[in-house]
């Protein structure tokens, strides 16, 4: 009956023990996926200001290259204009 005791008694400090580290364990994973999760952010953070200059500097070329357009169209109507052609 002792003998039973004891062994009931070892397999409880065993586990007893099991559970802590996977206590620990998940402890040190929140804290992992954490520490992703706000380096995830912060790469996504950068991302949306680059992509945010790259579409302010697509739009400052668009705005340039209609600009460029229209010149040239008012530069053909007045060549038309005074010449009655091209």
């Amino acid at each position: 009956m002792q003998n039973t005791i004891n062994n009931t008694q070892a397999t409880l400090t065993a586990l007893g023990q099991t559970v802590l580290k996977l206590d620990r364990d998940l402890e040190t994973l929140d804290k992992a996926t954490v520490n992703n999760i706000q380096k995830y952010n912060k790469v996504q953070s950068r991302a949306r200001k680059d992509l945010k200059q790259i579409m302010k500097e697509a739009r400052k070329y668009e705005n340039t290259e209609n600009a460029d357009i229209a010149a040239a169209m008012i530069d053909y109507h007045e060549m038309y204009d005074a010449n009655g052609c091209v």
